[in-house]
């Protein structure tokens, strides 16, 4: 709960991000943040996302500010240039220039964050890179009778992603 004077979380938010995220100023975040944990957190995703996106931006598409709570839909972009360390492991550069999205919520305290949690679209960032094959490709690889498009041949992908076809007799 907030004890101090009130503060316009969508603001102190869109200030928050562009000038620690985008900018890179990590000093500044003592402004925005309170506590150690979460301040290390945050610097330490800093630091992944602009090691591997040099021109990280992100830009607050949607804020929404109820009682001590801040949620944002995010829009975050740059160039893939530095190694990106994913949840599926390191990512070498691609030389992409990567856009993906996020949701954020925050909890305010005395007029600073203290706490967040964020879901973003990593697949779609991954893919962008290079990292994972596209949907559409793993869509004709998982077709069952259940898919509109079931007419088509059901096609199984091998290790090296082309298209191999179905055994006779197989079923789905």
């Amino acid at each position: 709960m907030t004890d101090g004077p009130s503060v316009d979380g969508k603001a102190l938010v869109r200030a928050y991000l562009e000038d620690v995220f985008t900018n890179g100023n990590l000093a500044a975040m003592d402004r925005y943040l309170a506590g150690d944990a979460f301040k290390a957190g945050v610097a330490d995703l800093v630091a992944r996302w602009r090691t591997a996106f040099p021109d990280f931006r992100i830009v607050v598409d949607r804020a929404i500010a109820e009682g001590d709570r801040v949620v944002t839909v995010e829009i975050l972009s740059g160039t893939h240039l530095g190694l990106y360390q994913s949840t599926i492991g390191p990512i070498e550069p691609s030389g992409h220039e990567v856009t993906w999205s996020r949701i954020a919520i925050r909890r305010l305290e005395n007029g600073r964050f203290v706490e967040g949690f964020f879901e973003e679209d990593e697949v779609g960032l991954l893919r962008q890179m290079g990292a994972l094959a596209m949907a559409s490709d793993w869509a004709v690889a998982h077709r069952s009778s259940a898919h509109p498009d079931a007419a088509s041949p059901f096609r199984v992908m091998d290790a090296v992603g082309t298209a191999a076809e179905p055994e006779s007799g197989s079923g789905e």
